[in-house]
């Protein structure tokens, strides 16, 4: 038997594998990060006005991490002043969101480790007055102090991991705060502070940075969705204290659509709880429908996914279905959920028909799981008449897209041979 991507299982030596678009791809990813891990950075990441404005694309931030490790690494420090002056007046005059200069100053430290951690400090020793130099080291400590601790539950992290942590986090704090007073609006070192106190817990620290931001940016959607994060129950907090940080953002002049956003985000926060705390997958279905209908739109879309997943795990099959089809109705181009209803309709349903046209429409939208699936189609003749000349066809194209399943049924077929 073989194993369908969320760990069912498949029959008759059917590999199903999605490997799928980049937006697909994304998705993916997303479904299966956890807030206490990633900080809930998959829901505060959605966006809340124009893509340039507040957000950086999956594209544009890997050629940003290129661009910026080269300068820093060969210590162009001058460059990266004006790099990042540039960029701190776009903020000042509000032509880019705070959340998308955090992006940029994020971009700026490598996921590696300590790799490039001499370089700015150095940046630092070179630039002692420069915001970006003490702003970016900061976030650099933060993430050795996070990668340290690791994503375990607490009382599966050692001691030591503890203390490592530890130490990282207050070099953070420490160079953090330090770089507050060297630019007027300082938005990201706030924004990270929330991140480190909720690190060393202690929430008042959090509420500090909070009211600083809001002083100067009333829709510092970011850091209220971390502010929020880090008051459910997962991190020792409650609804009762985030139904009361909403209420406040309402009486502030935050635009109406970053308070749907903000609605949006509590509700996916606790279909987040009823998943991993409560592992009640029925209980979240309906968050994670609420979160989309407050806030919808594509970006969004990973929320249906979501809700689509927990419903087929609560054996609510006919719902799961549903969902999917609200996507492919309104987002025609998610090949995902053409494929992800193709296997219920083949494993649940064992309506291969429906199965097949699934996965034909997938498999048209470049999904190389979905092209491998039709290929099985036509060769077992579930589904669709026989035809081992479209079989090659389809095994091919997935094939062509690195697929070793399709190679290896692709080779078989060209020698004459039906693979059982």
């Amino acid at each position: 038997m073989i194993r369908a991507n969320d760990g069912t299982k498949m029959g008759h030596s059917f590999k199903w594998e999605a490997q799928v678009s980049n937006q697909a791809q994304l998705i993916r990813a997303l479904l299966v990060a956890t807030l206490w891990l990633g900080m809930g950075s998959f829901l505060w990441a959605a966006g809340t006005e124009t893509a340039s404005r507040t957000a950086l694309t999956v594209s544009d931030k890997k050629a940003l991490v290129a661009k910026y490790a080269m300068l820093i690494g060969s210590h162009q420090f001058d460059e990266m002043e004006k790099i990042t002056s540039q960029l701190l007046s776009q903020y000042q005059v509000k032509a880019i969101s705070g959340d998308l200069l955090l992006a940029h100053m994020q971009a700026m430290v490598p996921d590696n480790g300590k790799g490039m951690l001499s370089d700015l400090e150095e940046w630092r020793r070179q630039k002692p007055k420069s915001y970006a130099a003490n702003c970016v080291l900061g976030i650099q400590y933060f993430q050795l102090g996070a990668s340290a601790r690791g994503g375990a539950w607490t009382k599966d992290t050692s001691s030591d991991k503890i203390a490592e942590m530890s130490k990282y986090m207050l070099l953070a704090e420490d160079t953090l705060w330090k770089s507050v007073p060297l630019f007027a609006k300082p938005y990201p070192s706030y924004s990270m502070l929330i991140n480190v106190a909720a690190r060393m817990g202690t929430k008042d620290a959090q509420k500090a940075a909070l009211n600083k931001v809001i002083r100067f940016d009333s829709d510092a959607v970011g850091v209220y969705q971390k502010y929020i994060l880090y008051h459910t129950p997962r991190w020792g907090g409650d609804y009762g204290e985030i139904d009361k940080i909403v209420e406040f953002a309402k009486k502030t002049p935050m635009a109406k659509a970053n308070i749907a956003i903000l609605e949006a985000y509590v509700l996916a926060c606790r279909a987040e709880d009823e998943e991993d705390l409560h592992q009640n997958p029925a209980g979240a279905i309906d968050f994670w429908i609420d979160a989309y209908q407050r806030n919808p739109g594509k970006k969004q879309v990973s929320w249906l996914y979501s809700a689509a997943k927990d419903a087929r795990a609560a054996k609510q099959i006919d719902r799961a279905i549903q969902i999917y089809s609200r996507i492919v109705t309104d987002f025609k181009d998610e090949d995902l959920a053409f494929f992800m209803r193709g296997v219920i309709y083949h494993e649940d349903k064992q309506d291969y028909k429906k199965a097949f046209d699934d996965s034909l429409s997938s498999a048209a939208l470049g999904n190389r799981s979905a092209q491998n699936n039709v290929g099985y189609y036509y060769m077992t003749g579930k589904g669709v008449p026989k035809n081992l000349e479209l079989a090659k066809k389809y095994f091919k194209l997935s094939a062509d897209q690195g697929f070793e399943h399709a190679k290896e049924k692709l080779k078989l077929l060209e020698a004459g041979q039906v693979p059982p």
